[in-house]
């Protein structure tokens, strides 16, 4: 139900969780080995987001989690 993107710029690498239901979502993420170790280090909205990849967080219905990663 959840929609993942990633973007890379010059501000880095960024990984979008965006939920359009109307219930909150649990998810966990992993990245493809070719992108290195990558983890989350910033919450960029909600601010309390963060998670480390493989562990689970929660998408609030009808919004987003935009995670900074390095």
């Amino acid at each position: 139900a959840l929609q993942a993107r990633l973007h890379q710029g010059d501000g880095g690498l960024f990984l979008w969780l965006v939920n359009p239901t109307h219930k909150p979502q649990q998810t966990s993420f992993a990245l493809a080995p070719g992108f290195g170790a990558v983890k989350a280090t910033a919450s960029l909205w909600p601010e309390k987001a963060a998670a480390p990849a493989g562990s689970t967080l929660t998408v609030p219905a009808r919004d987003a989690v935009v995670l900074q990663l390095g």
